[in-house]
């Protein structure tokens, strides 16, 4: 089955975010706001779950301490309201999965317990009418009579199949396993006599554990550049843990691949657009390491295809930009590129790019959410649309803030006319501030001139 498309994703309870917080998600959905505004919250609980369920630890709790998210208690994830010292006790997580036909609308509850957040509650609505759905209801425990009616067929024909002696003594029962609902067959009495039959027999539950497995995240902070990385041939689409790891790796793979010389080649070409280099490639130092080497110029050069440097002897720019671009082009259709602050390190002309970079992956339907403070970047996607180079319905912006008096974060989101505008809903903050600086500087000039 091919990757959905995630249309909507729903948070409660986590961080900030103390009502239900919606999202519609599109090809280019981008995150803005001031700091300490609940940017990162909105998308932080799709990665517990993708770190839980690519946990070994087969824990009915969800796995906080790993490497997309780190707490090192429940209680810190929850929301709490200034002024209140008693955090909520139960955060939700959903989320849309839309097919050409049909879809998933997946609703999660986690109760805070001795054992940590767990999950009480999976609600799963799925069909090809919305107005309509086939609902599955899973609490932890035995299944109810009526419970059991909305299992898909093939489970119900499992049961029917038995004796009835047989069929007395077996019924579903549903268990919390790596942050989803796990069903067995429980024998009634005997434990020993369990069988697991995996969250694989539930479509909706197989699509929900893909989709997330395979969400490529690119965070804030992406380390130093090194001498030498290890070495990870692979070509997705999964990719746990921290993607630029992954990345010296992808670019050997891509070396030795004619579609993957493509995609050599479609990097070198990027980051020419950007204006930071024209040539990348992995270099194999042994069985277990590699370096990446770049161009020392910006644009290549006769004769210049050996006048290359180790990506630490280079700016920020190139090292911190290159795990992004390479996820954008290694990405599948449908599959979710988280990336924070892509524009850090670089250069306004660069940053204005990269805009262009973003665009070409959205109409790819590479599924790109983009948390940023850069109004240049915003700027150069907004020009792209008025331009008539980017379809304005595949962009979404959503801008966040923050209340005054309990901290609770707000969101409004806004759509793009022909024009390239946010119309009435366009946040003044980025506009106002620029503008407040080039008349600071300008009111400084003539005081100096009139003293």
């Amino acid at each position: 089955m091919p990757l959905p498309q995630i249309r909507e994703i729903r948070i409660k309870g986590y961080k900030s975010l103390a009502d239900e917080t919606s999202l519609e998600i599109r090809p280019l959905t981008i995150i803005a706001g001031a700091n300490s505004s609940g940017k990162s919250s909105v998308m932080q609980p799709l990665l517990l779950l993708k770190q839980t369920l690519a946990s070994p630890s087969d824990s009915e709790s969800l796995q906080i301490a790993g490497p997309n998210v780190a707490f090192t208690n429940y209680k810190q994830m929850l929301y709490q309201c200034a002024g209140n010292k008693k955090p909520a006790k139960k955060i939700s997580i959903g989320f849309t999965l839309e097919w050409e036909t049909h879809f998933h609308k997946v609703n999660l509850s986690y109760s805070l317990t001795d054992s940590g957040l767990v999950l009480d509650r999976q609600l799963v609505e799925s069909g090809n009418d919305e107005e309509n759905p086939t609902k599955i209801d899973l609490t932890p425990g035995n299944l109810s009579d009526s419970a059991l009616l909305d299992l898909p067929r093939h489970l119900q024909n499992m049961l029917n199949s038995m004796g009835d002696a047989q069929r007395e003594n077996y019924t579903f029962h549903a268990k919390p396993s790596r942050g989803l609902m796990e069903l067995m067959l429980a024998h009634k009495e005997r434990r020993m006599s369990n069988f697991r039959l995996g969250n694989f027999m539930l479509a909706a539950d197989e699509a929900t554990r893909e989709m997330l497995l395979n969400i490529i995240h690119i965070p804030g902070l992406r380390g130093n550049p090194e001498r030498d990385y290890p070495l990870r041939k692979t070509k997705g689409p999964r990719f746990d843990g921290h993607f630029q790891d992954y990345v010296a790796g992808i670019i050997a793979y891509w070396k030795e691949t004619p579609m993957g010389k493509h995609k050599l080649t479609q990097l070198s070409q990027v980051l020419q657009t950007l204006g930071l280099t024209w040539k990348v490639e992995a270099r194999t130092l042994d069985d277990t390491r590699v370096e990446i080497v770049v161009g020392r110029l910006k644009k290549a050069k006769q004769g210049g295809a050996k006048d290359v440097v180790n990506i630490a002897d280079v700016g920020f720019g190139v090292s911190q930009i290159l795990p992004a671009l390479v996820a954008m082009i290694v990405a599948e259709k449908n599959q979710m590129v988280y990336l924070e602050q892509p524009e850090i390190h670089l250069h306004p002309r660069a940053q204005k790019n990269l805009a262009n970079v973003l665009a070409e992956a959205a109409k790819k339907k590479k599924c790109l959410v983009v948390e940023t403070h850069s109004s240049i970047l915003i700027r150069g996607i907004q020009t792209l649309v008025a331009k008539g180079e980017l379809p304005p319905e595949l962009v979404k912006l959503h801008w966040f803030s923050q209340d005054e008096n309990t901290g609770a974060t707000r969101v409004n989101s806004a759509d793009l006319d022909e024009n390239g505008a946010f119309g009435a809903d366009w946040p003044e903050d980025f506009d106002d501030t620029y503008l407040e600086s080039e008349r600071d500087y300008l009111d400084a000039v003539e005081a100096r001139y009139q003293a």
